[in-house]
């Protein structure tokens, strides 16, 4: 409580103590009654000292009942400390002598009352005289002492934090007058804390503005803004957050980002407001602006070397003295699968293969640390284990000092280069071996020796044709990279005892297929699919490789190669291998070869990437030699040219790619893509291409640089594969229907054949010649079947087989006859007719297969016509092609059937049926391989049409 306000209390006191005393002569009765139920504490001395009297609200204070304290001494010797009890009392005295002498009231001194519980309360009190009797009024000032001391407390705080906060933090009642202000706001302003209280905050804030902002119109502006505020309590959204400039007395600006917020009071709003002073900040940015284009355009020249190395299709390592990685390239990551992350601050002698001897390294040591440039190639080891070759440019980086103080290596991947030299060699090798070569034999053993050393295989073994072309036995020339390998040898001898028939084995199934075949790893394989497997195990044999070697269609011999661990299928091995097969398959045709080796090696001396420069129109300003060589156009024709020059008629790609293509690169992105491009003399070939941008010095894209590798082969390989796939997937489809035809249709009649004979073989006694005849026609119809049945499959077979079959105009009359002639029986069981055209138009084709054509379209007229069969034969004209048909009287074909017509194995009418669905696929095939094609369909009055077409013959002068 305030000095005003303890006054106006004690004055109140006083004046009640008048009143009680001037009411005491005879109201006695009533007075002690009041006395009693006072809301004061109330204590009365009388004359001789002694307490006459205590209130309820005095004990109820204190604690203390008349009988506690019957004496005035008792009560200052229960009340007051002992240390401070003598004062006390003499204060007391003093105060209670001039109260009985002027017989006024006296304001007795502030003091601390121990109570009768122990606890201790501040009071102050007011004694009134009348005659010698004594009158006690007391006030409690505790709780109002301690809430003064605990807002003191607050105030302090709250005073030290703001004054020790880094912010500038303001505070403005509800007239907008300062109330606080610290000393870091004071820093910022310019304006101290002192002169700042008590102070309008629009005119501080007009004050603080800089000194061009300070206009009469700028201050009724923020002087209405902030009335407003401390009317409505709405402050602007633009006004809570927002960074200002104040301008200090000593001219200096500082920037402040500042945060205003309104506070609800009883009385209205005050207004808050923390600044952080960021002008530090803005000098720092402003210094460090400075400082970045100080170093842009000290590092122009750096930037330009660093853009260069991030887009080299060469990979690029720095290391320091220790050789230990600061730094490398993408180039690198692409280049050894490793990320950059992972090779940082470690040595590159990790990546080493083993393949260089202690001195190489120690005589490029040597060359470094003269500081000089070495050159020279590495066998090194990428992140999954596989070798690569590069060609490496080591040279040493020095500082200003002329001190070296990292190295940097730019290095080629010549790994393709190393593997085609070796090739190349290999096939160069071998085709000098195969061609000195007294015979055949000696050329298979050459070979045989030359590829297991270049590939590192553990065996290798060749096996030919017997004479009969029957079955693949061993030729006797095998090749061991390890002789004295007892295991090794065992397999090469009990090899010797085998053969193999064509599709039965690794050398039969590549006998028969003509094509390569690749087993990861044989020892895991069924005695099915290899027969020597238990020797193989035995020998360590794992991965195997098999190749025929082919002359005009006709496999020679196979090869097939073994290693001591699995392996997955490489197809460059596939292709290597092969290659050598062919040049076994040629070794008559030594020209061819000679050309295929000077081809080779050509391709192989010039293999580096194409690369091509335009500026940003796309105008060709640079080409390498791969380009001429590629594209048959010098560098003088190239030069100015656009890229277009080279883009093919009919290319893939679309009017949007190339827009793409464009958007791409422009947007400072590389463009990945094929192209089908054509040459200078109109070949086409297609390119893999990466296209990037190149910048100058201001990151602006002044170029275009493209590396383009020739994909030409890799098209063409991918579209045989295809084809084989598709091949594939038909032939396994129709060897699936020919094992279903072996097993059901050629099974049938062998039973009943066998079934017969065991009867007749065990009972011929008892039956009668009527019925031995009958079980004999049984058996012989039977046989006929399966004659029939594998007759037919062999030509099947055949019409697959034969290659290149001579065409021949055909006199198709005397095919029909012969075909009818066959079919002389059937026909005249059935009481069939037939008609023939006047005359045959001259077709093109093979006459044993056109014969078969007729044989089947004309029996199946007879067996599925009408009864009796009524059939027509004829041929119709068409542009380039005749058709040939034959049409019956039966019931026709369903849906159903005609999706199903010329399919293998395939047939109808199963009850009538003789055939075993072989027929129309037959026919199929050979009109197919005559360049024709086959059909059926329903004749408009009733009946089937079966047709073929063949080429028409050329007419004669």
């Amino acid at each position: 409580m305030s000095d005003d306000g303890r006054m106006s209390s004690e004055a109140e006191l006083l004046a009640a103590c008048r009143q009680f005393v001037e009411q005491l002569p005879g109201h006695e009765h009533d007075l002690l009654a009041s006395f009693d139920e006072a809301l004061v504490p109330l204590m009365l001395l009388a004359p001789e000292r002694r307490i006459w009297r205590v209130n309820h609200k005095f004990t109820e204070l204190f604690g203390y009942t008349g009988e506690d304290i019957p004496t005035l001494s008792a009560w200052f010797e229960l009340t007051v400390p002992e240390e401070r009890r003598q004062e006390v009392q003499a204060r007391w005295e003093e105060r209670l002598k001039r109260a009985r002498e002027g017989l006024r009231a006296e304001l007795l001194h502030r003091c601390e009352i121990r109570c009768k519980d122990g606890t201790t309360r501040t009071v102050e009190g007011i004694c009134s005289a009348f005659g010698e009797w004594l009158l006690f009024f007391f006030v409690d000032l505790t709780e109002k002492l301690w809430l003064e001391d605990e807002l003191h407390w607050r105030d302090s705080l709250l005073h030290s934090v703001m004054n020790a906060m880094p912010e500038g933090m303001i505070l403005f009642d509800e007239e907008g007058a300062v109330i606080e202000w610290n000393p870091a706001y004071a820093r910022s302003t310019g304006i101290s804390v002192q002169d700042a209280l008590g102070q309008k905050c629009w005119d501080l804030q007009f004050r603080a503005l800089p000194e061009e902002m300070r206009t009469p119109e700028m201050y009724e502006r923020i002087k209405g803004v902030l009335q407003r505020f401390f009317q409505t309590g709405e402050l602007p959204e633009r006004l809570r957050f927002r960074e200002i400039v104040v301008e200090r007395m000593d001219s200096e600006k500082h920037f402040l980002q500042f945060h205003s917020f309104p506070i609800k009071t009883p009385r209205g709003y005050m207004l808050g407001g923390i600044a952080h002073d960021v002008t530090q900040r803005r000098r720092n940015e402003v210094e460090l602006a400075r400082y970045r284009e100080q170093l842009e355009k000290q590092n122009q020249e750096l930037r330009q070397l660093a853009q260069a190395i991030r887009q080299s299709g060469s990979t690029i390592v720095i290391t320091d003295l220790d050789s230990c990685v600061v730094y490398a390239n993408p180039k690198f990551e692409e280049t050894t699968g490793y990320t950059v992350e992972e090779v940082l601050g470690k040595n590159l002698r990790f990546m080493q293969s083993g393949a260089h001897p202690k001195s190489y390294y120690e005589q490029l040591w040597r060359t470094l640390k003269a500081k000089q440039e070495w050159r020279g190639e590495f066998l090194n080891r990428r992140k999954d284990g596989s070798l690569y070759w590069e060609y490496a440019t080591i040279a040493p980086i020095f500082d200003d000092d002329g001190n070296v103080t990292h190295y940097i290596a730019v290095k080629e991947d010549i790994t393709a280069r190393k593997q085609a030299e070796a090739e190349v060699q290999l096939l160069l090798s071998l085709t000098r071996g195969i061609s000195e070569a007294r015979d055949f034999l000696e050329a298979l053993e050459i070979a045989l020796r030359l590829v297991g050393e270049h590939t590192g295989w553990v065996l290798g073994e060749a096996w030919i044709p017997d004479p009969h072309g029957i079955l693949l036995k061993n030729s006797g020339v095998t090749y061991l990279s390890r002789p004295e390998d007892e295991s090794l040898q065992k397999f090469a001898q009990i090899s010797m005892e085998f053969s193999f028939p064509m599709g039965v084995g690794v050398p039969g199934r590549i006998w028969a297929s003509g094509e390569p075949e690749w087993q990861e790893d044989i020892s895991v394989l069924g005695e099915e699919t290899y027969l020597r497997v238990k020797y193989a195990r035995l020998a360590g044999l794992k991965a195997a490789l098999g190749v025929p070697i082919i002359a005009d269609e006709e496999v020679l011999a196979v090869l097939v190669f073994y290693t001591d661990h699995s392996q997955v299928e490489e197809l460059r091995l596939v292709e290597l291998v092969s290659s050598v097969a062919l040049q076994l398959g040629a070794v008559l045709r030594r020209k061819q070869v000679e050309e295929e080796n000077l081809r080779l090696t050509t391709a192989v001396e010039q293999s580096a990437s194409t690369v091509v420069i335009t500026d940003k129109q796309g105008t060709i300003t640079y080409v390498n030699p791969k380009f001429t060589q590629l594209t048959g156009y010098t560098f003088e024709e190239a030069l100015g040219q656009n890229p277009r020059i080279l883009k093919a008629k009919e290319t893939p790609l679309t009017a949007e790619d190339y827009r793409n293509l464009w958007r791409t690169i422009l947007s400072g992105q590389s463009w990945h893509g094929e192209f089908c491009n054509q040459k200078k003399n109109g070949e086409l070939f297609w390119e893999s291409a990466i296209i990037s941008p190149i910048r100058n010095l201001r990151g602006e894209i002044t170029h275009f640089i493209a590396i383009k590798e020739d994909i030409t082969a890799r098209k063409k390989a991918e579209e045989q594969l295809r084809e084989y796939a598709a091949m594939l997937e038909e032939q396994n489809a129709e060897l699936d229907a020919f094992a279903h035809t072996v097993a059901h249709d050629l099974k049938n009649p062998l039973t009943i054949v066998m079934g017969f004979s065991l009867a007749l073989e065990s009972k011929w006694q008892e039956f009668s010649p009527q019925r031995m005849d009958q079980y004999l026609h049984t058996i012989s119809e039977n046989t006929k079947r399966m004659n029939n049945i594998i007759d037919e499959l062999l030509l099947l077979a055949s019409v697959r087989g034969l290659e290149g079959v001579e065409l021949q105009p055909l006199e198709m009359q005397s095919l029909v006859d012969e075909a009818m002639q066959r079919l002389t029986y059937m026909s005249e069981e059935r009481h069939a007719e037939i008609e023939y055209p006047d005359r045959w138009p001259t077709a093109m084709g093979y006459g044993p297969w056109v014969l078969e054509v007729w044989t089947n379209y004309i029996s199946n007229a007879i067996k599925y016509g009408g009864t009796p069969p009524h059939i027509e034969v004829g041929a119709t004209e068409l542009e380039h092609t005749i058709r040939f048909w034959v049409k019956d009287n039966g019931p026709g074909l369903t849906e159903s059937q005609q999706k199903r017509l010329f399919v293998p194995f395939e047939r109808f009418h199963q009850v009538r049926a003789r055939g075993h669905g072989l027929g129309l696929s037959i026919v199929r095939r050979i009109v197919e391989r005559l360049g024709g094609e086959v059909g059926a369909e329903n004749a408009p009055e009733g009946g089937s049409i079966f047709y073929f077409t063949l080429p028409k013959a050329a007419e004669s002068d």
